[in-house]
């Protein structure tokens, strides 16, 4: 269930509780935002669609891929070239500093315009190809190995 909270003179504070789900909360300027927020997010909980994001807001890209440059790459048959495209990537300006939860198709196409200035389409495909290797695995290995089934991390 739902609460907001007035916080101060311009601060609206909203929480989700909400059984089997983790606690959310949220400040907004505005109350109706708050209202909104809170609406959006009991109806997701009642349509089975509630996403824990709390392990994407910690993580950047750039970690991501080091994590699986360190775990996964070495045990590639094409460890050296993988590793190589992720370096590439990483030597970004912006793609890497992003959190998880920013990683959006839009900036994923912007690095790569900004990549298709420099080398051909052929190698873009290539360095997408180990982003969607290195997405699939966190989606598939790290997200669940760490938690049990209510979401909460295991020690």
């Amino acid at each position: 269930m739902g609460t907001i909270t007035k916080r101060g003179e311009l601060q609206w504070q909203a929480k989700v509780r909400r059984k089997g789900y983790p606690a959310q909360s949220r400040t907004f300027s505005y109350k109706e935002d708050a209202e909104k927020w809170v609406r959006e997010l009991e109806r997701a909980a009642d349509t089975g669609g509630v996403v824990d994001r709390r392990e994407a807001e910690k993580n950047t890209l750039g970690a991501i891929l080091r994590r699986y440059q360190t775990e996964v790459t070495p045990s590639k048959k094409s460890a050296d070239i993988e590793s190589v495209k992720i370096d590439v990537i990483m030597k970004d300006a912006t793609l890497p500093k992003l959190k998880m939860s920013a990683v959006t198709s839009s900036a994923v196409a912007s690095w790569r315009d900004r990549r298709l200035k420099q080398v051909s389409g052929a190698t873009v495909n290539r360095e997408i190809d180990v982003l969607s290797a290195v997405f699939n695995h966190a989606r598939r290995e790290w997200d669940d190995r760490n938690s049990d089934e209510t979401g909460r991390v295991r020690p």
